[in-house]
């Protein structure tokens, strides 16, 4: 076993994680770029559903899909800010950050679908 006082103590994956923020602070710069044209797109487009009624059934479906990834791409952002903030959790919150973006731009594909 190592000894503290030598300065080569084994350090656990369940430390703290100084650098715990740069993950979910570059996936939320990346949300603020993309997240106004997604809800922009999607209010304007919602907008314009209104006025068909029953003849919009498939391009209605791809906006209530868009809009569940952008809510989901929220959900994950909070879950990445709020997430513990030790070395172990680090993949994690990177693999999140992936995520949020992933279904950022799945928002942005479907919202030009239609």
């Amino acid at each position: 076993m190592a000894d503290e006082r030598d300065g080569t103590h084994e350090t656990s994956p369940d430390d703290y994680d100084p650098r715990w923020f740069v993950p979910p602070l570059i996936g939320t710069v990346l949300a603020l770029i993309t997240g106004p044209v997604v809800f922009l797109y999607l209010g304007l487009g919602l907008v314009g559903l209104e006025i068909c009624s029953t003849s919009c059934g498939r391009s209605t479906a791809i906006w209530y899909f868009a809009v569940f990834w952008a809510l989901a791409a929220l959900v994950t952002a909070v879950g990445v800010w709020l997430g513990p903030h030790s070395r172990g959790w680090r993949g994690f919150r990177t693999g999140g950050v992936v995520a949020m973006e992933t279904m950022a731009v799945m928002a942005i594909v479907l919202v030009f679908a239609t």
